[in-house]
Parts: structure tokens; sequence; C-alpha cells
């Protein structure tokens, strides 16, 4: 297990103070303060250094300027007995958009506050695909808000980049990946289930997932423990998307089913996937004030303290 101490100290930098999670064996994630300047930062160890770093190099190369994408302030190797491991100072953002819906009184997000997220949510796939880059991992635990009560409160941010893929050259060749393409398989899309590899229709697909789970609290085949992925599989590629989308605005049946339509190598046309939401929060009459439910203390338990996250 990669694990810091409280107190422990970094390249004589940062300092950690508290632990946000222990993702697996390889990686754990804390907060650590700026040793001279007090600023709060997320501190990711992996011991996986190399993938560590090549994750550095894709912030500083790819979406370091880039709005809803947290900077990169140090990458450091830190040495052990074992080897070495990788340490990464990043912006401290906000919880998660799981954790927020989570922690709602109904455990799912009001259709304004989903609009909202979507039409960001697709700007931030749009921004990543336009750097030739796919995600591989679009899920709720994946974007996170800004600090609670901050002024990038409503942003929503894509984070955790660790099995991006670049998917085209910069001579518009598609390139093929031959390794492992699993994801998660509770929002991988149909086609990624069935072996084919991820491109940009199948980020924007689980995107149209994450949307129907955010107003409905869960998804018909997530009641299928992740190691049976077949079943969960079948149980997806059964769900018609009338039935997935029951009682929800035709709007999201027509997103998802454009997602699967889309070529291989075919760009999804962000404007019109915005449009269609656009459209649904226009035709409810909704104010565009960039409230979110989060915002409302008495949409979420006092008992519970919405932690920060930087990465699952």
């Amino acid at each position: 297990m990669m694990t810091a101490k409280v107190g422990q100290r970094f390249g004589n930098k940062y300092e950690v103070k508290e632990v946000i999670n222990r993702r697996d064996s390889t990686v754990s994630v804390y907060i650590a303060t700026d040793i001279e300047t007090q600023e709060e930062v997320a501190l990711k160890l992996s011991s996986d250094y190399y993938k560590l770093k090549r994750e550095a190099r894709f912030y500083r190369s790819q979406v370091q300027t880039l709005e809803g994408f947290p900077s990169l302030k140090w990458f450091w190797k830190e040495k052990h007995r074992n080897g070495a491991y990788g340490v990464l100072a990043m912006d401290l953002l906000g919880p998660s958009l799981d954790s927020l819906m989570e922690k709602t009184k109904k455990g799912e997000f009001s259709l304004k506050t989903t609009l909202q997220i979507m039409d960001q949510v697709i700007t931030r796939i749009q921004a990543l695909h336009e750097c030739q880059w796919i995600h591989r991992g679009i899920k709720p635990d994946n974007f996170c808000i800004g600090p609670i009560g901050s002024k990038s409160e409503g942003v929503v941010y894509l984070i955790d980049f660790d099995d991006v893929y670049q998917y085209i050259s910069p001579y518009g060749n598609h390139f093929r990946d031959w390794g492992d393409n699993q994801g998660n398989r509770n929002w991988t899309s149909l086609a990624v289930d069935e072996g084919r590899q991820t491109i940009r229709r199948d980020d924007m697909e689980s995107a149209g997932y994450m949307a129907v789970y955010f107003l409905k609290g869960w998804l018909p085949w997530h009641g299928h423990s992740y190691h049976h992925s077949h079943s969960t599989m079948g149980y997806k590629k059964d769900t018609s998307l009338d039935d997935l989308c029951e009682d929800l605005p035709q709007e999201f049946i027509t997103y998802l089913a454009y997602c699967r339509s889309l070529a291989y190598t075919q760009q999804p046309d962000y404007d019109y996937c915005r449009r269609l939401f656009r459209q649904v929060f226009e035709r409810e009459g909704f104010r565009d004030d960039g409230v979110c439910d989060w915002m409302a203390p008495q949409s979420v338990g006092e008992s519970e303290k919405l932690r920060p996250t930087f990465l699952r």
C-alpha cells in the first residue's frame, strides 16, 4: 500500500495534512499544504512512478491552461527502500459529483442541476478530444466541483487521467489501442463492452449514462457485481433506451441514440449534443442562474461534511 503519514514532508515543499482516499494498493491521495505559502493542494502518491510521470507530462503539455481541468503544481520522484515512487501536487478541488448526489435527500439530482452539469461535461469532453485524447473513464467519480463556498463551486472539473489515450496523430491518422480496454463496466459503452476500441463516441455515451444516473439515482445494470462483468454487459445490452430513459425527456433517448450511431472515426457534434439538453432547460422554463442542488443547504444532510476530492 502506497501511504504517507500526517506531517510527512515531500521534497521539503509539501506537508501531508489529511487523507482524501486510498484508491488501491498503488495510489493514495492526500490534502497537503505548501510549507512556505500554506496553500492547500491535493497530493497523489503512486508506486508506479513512470505512469504518474506520464500523467504529469500530460497535464503540462495538454490541459494545463484549459478551463475545468485541475492544474499541475509540482511533480517529484521520492526514493524508497524498494525503489522510487511518484508524487504529484495538483489543485485541491471539491467533492465528486457522485458523492454530492449521494448526499442529497433523494439520492439524485434535480432536472435543472443535471442539465447544467451535462452542459459542462460535454464541454470538458470536447476540450479533451480537441487535444487529440480520449478519457476512457467517464463516470461521476471522475468529475468534481470547485471547493465548496468558492467562486468555482459551480464549475465541473474533469479529473483522473491515468488511462487517457491519444486516438489520432497530428496528421489525422487514427491510432489503434491493442492494450487493456476494459474500464468500469457500469459506465462503458455498448461498443466497448463488445470488445471494440474506445473512441470519442464512447466517452460521449458514458456521459449519457451519467445523465440518466443523476436523475434516477441508479442504472438498471448497477445491481450486478463489478466482478460479474458479463452479467452487467448483458443486462445493459438488453435494456432498451426507452426503458433506460423511462419518464425522462425524449432528448435523453435522442442523445444516447446519436452517440451509439457515430462511426469509428466520426467526430461527435458537441454543439448538437449541448443543444439537446439546453432545449429541455428552456422548455422547462428554468432560470440560468448557475445555482445547483449542492448549493442549497436544505438538500444536503448537515450531518455529513462534504469532503474535498481529487482522484478516485
